[in-house]
C-alpha cells in the first residue's frame, strides 16, 4: 500500500520558491555580468569582425538574459500571489476569531447585567425619581 504523501503547508511553498527566486536572480546577475564583458569586448575590438563576432556573442547572450528575467519575474509574482493567499487565510482565521470572542463577550455581559439587575430594586429607583421631581 503505497503511502500518502503529506501536503505541504502554504509557508513551505513560498520559502520553496524565494529560494528558486534567488536562484534565479543569481543567474540573472551572472548573465549581466555576461552581457556587460561582451559590450567591453566589442567596444574594445579593433577590427569590424571581431566586433561583429561580439556583438553576436552580446545579442544571444541579452536573449539569454531576457528570458532568465521573464523566468524570475515569474517565480516572484507566483511567490507574491501565495504570499497573498496566506495572508488572506491568515485574516479570515483571525475574523472568526474576533467573532467568537465577541459572541462569548456578549453572553458574558449578559450574565453580569442579570446579576447585576438582580440587586437593583426597579421599585425603590422609580421612588427616588418621583421624589426628585416633586423637589
Amino acid at each position: 500500500m503505497a503511502k500518502k504523501s503529506k501536503k505541504p503547508d502554504m509557508t513551505e511553498i513560498v520559502s520553496g520558491l524565494d529560494s528558486r527566486a534567488d536562484e534565479m536572480y543569481k543567474k540573472v546577475e551572472r548573465q549581466r555580468a555576461e552581457v556587460a564583458r561582451y559590450k567591453k569586448l566589442m567596444h574594445d575590438s579593433r577590427t569590424s569582425m571581431e566586433r561583429d563576432r561580439y556583438k553576436q556573442m552580446a545579442v544571444q547572450s541579452l536573449r539569454q538574459l531576457k528570458q532568465l528575467e521573464s523566468q524570475y519575474q515569474m517565480i516572484n509574482g507566483q511567490s507574491f500571489q501565495l504570499q497573498n493567499a496566506q495572508m488572506m487565510t491568515q485574516q479570515i482565521e483571525t475574523t472568526a476569531q474576533t467573532v467568537q470572542a465577541m459572541a462569548q463577550f456578549n453572553k458574558d455581559m449578559k450574565k453580569q447585567m442579570k446579576k447585576t439587575l438582580k440587586k437593583f430594586d426597579i421599585g425603590r429607583i422609580e421612588r427616588m425619581r418621583d421624589q426628585m421631581e416633586d423637589m
